[in-house]
């Protein structure tokens, strides 16, 4: 059964200049288009998301050997702990629209790709 929540927050995985330049970007997207809403970050900079005041960033370093794609579940961890739901997006994902103040969500895990994912891996 679907249900309405307003009690979420959104989380992302930024280690490496880059993604912590791009999810600053999105803190500043959520922020503009989703006021009140926590992004939380696992970073390997903490410092890097002082001035960003709906981040909740904490320490993490790179656990996976290749590449970080297993690392997303601390960040999800994290969130979850501190919300009943939580939306994980990439730090490169830009918000170009207002979000919802409540969505509608099914119990458990639910996984979705907005984009194409052939463009994005190419890239």
């Amino acid at each position: 059964m679907i249900k309405p929540e307003k009690d979420f927050c959104f989380c992302t995985l930024a280690l490496r200049s880059k993604y912590r330049f791009l999810a600053k970007e999105l803190a500043a997207d959520l922020e503009k288009y989703a006021p009140g809403k926590l992004l939380i970050v696992a970073t390997d900079d903490v410092n890097a998301f002082n001035n960003c005041k709906n981040v909740l960033a904490f320490k993490h370093q790179q656990t996976g050997i290749l590449h970080c794609y297993h690392d997303k579940r601390f960040e999800i961890e994290k969130a979850l702990s501190r919300f009943p739901v939580a939306i994980q997006i990439d730090a490169d994902t830009r918000i170009i629209g207002s979000l919802p103040e409540t969505i509608e969500v099914l119990p458990g895990i639910t996984a979705g790709h907005q984009g194409n994912l052939i463009e994005h891996i190419q890239n």
